[in-house]
Parts: structure tokens; C-alpha cells; sequence
């Protein structure tokens, strides 16, 4: 009977990694703020996240060391940098 305790959890903590897979969910504002700040040196100018009904993206505005201002839209689904546009949109 012991034994059958100790397993009971064991069991339990797999059915959760099986459940619950590493990366699932979405990328939030700060992970996108993180992200962007990793590729380019600057100051974050603004960061915000704009939904429409197909789609979710964050968009994060620098103003690099150089004293330009870069606009970044970021797919908050899947974390992947896409090219500038309106929001939704994947050109």
C-alpha cells in the first residue's frame, strides 16, 4: 500500500508535463519587451498590444543609440518578429 502512495504523485506530476507542453500559451507584453530589447540597444518608447479578430501582436517602439525610433510587431501566439504593417496583417 506504501508503495502505491509514493507512486500516485509521481503519476500525477507526468499527467501535468504531458498536459501542460513546455512554450505552451502566449508571448505577454513583457516577454515581447524582453525580446526586442535583446535585439536592439535603445530606450523603449512605447509597448502595447493590439488584438483584432484573427490575430493578437505586440508592438514595441524603440528609440535606439543612434537617435532613431524602430517599430517592432511581435505575434504574441507564437513570439515570431513580423514585417512592419497594420495590425493583422503578415505580408
Amino acid at each position: 500500500m506504501k508503495s502505491s502512495i509514493r507512486v500516485l504523485p509521481a503519476l500525477f506530476l507526468v499527467g501535468l508535463a504531458v498536459a501542460v507542453p513546455a512554450g505552451a500559451g502566449n508571448m505577454t507584453l513583457n516577454d515581447a519587451v524582453t525580446h526586442v530589447r535583446g535585439r536592439e540597444d535603445g530606450r523603449v518608447l512605447r509597448a502595447e498590444t493590439q488584438r483584432s479578430d484573427a490575430s493578437e501582436e505586440h508592438r514595441v517602439r524603440i528609440l535606439t543609440n543612434e537617435g532613431r525610433v524602430r517599430q517592432y510587431r511581435i505575434d504574441a501566439r507564437t513570439g515570431a518578429v513580423l514585417p512592419p504593417g497594420p495590425p493583422g496583417s503578415r505580408r
